[in-house]
């Protein structure tokens, strides 16, 4: 369901006859559950758009490494039995001996 924003209005009322100038919008669980319902689509949404753009900057950080690398590679005549991969985080690697270094991100070795 769309979120529906809600046009809220003050109650104004003339301090000298007391005549109300202005019914302000009442409030209710169903206007304030309507709100909450706002904030968590906002809030679900822009954790997607946030994933998305860190997974594209990432794919175009890992493009530009195998750019440098292909060409440090070739340069040096280093053009067979080249082989790339990216780790995204500690969980695609398998450490046998040393100690990974969350603080400073770093493989300690013994």
């Amino acid at each position: 369901m769309p979120y529906i924003p809600t046009e809220w209005l003050d109650h104004i009322v003339d301090p000298v006859t007391g005549e109300v100038i202005q019914q302000g919008t009442p409030v209710s669980a169903t206007k304030l559950n309507n709100m909450e319902r706002g904030i968590a689509e906002a809030h679900e949404a822009s954790e997607v758009s946030l994933a998305r753009t860190h997974s594209l900057m990432t794919d175009a950080l890992d493009m530009r490494m195998r750019y440098e690398f292909d060409g440090h590679a070739r340069t040096y005549g280093l053009a067979a039995n080249m082989y790339w991969i990216t780790f995204r985080d500690t969980s695609d690697i398998n450490i046998i001996s040393g100690a990974y270094d969350a603080a400073n991100k770093k493989v300690v070795l013994p």
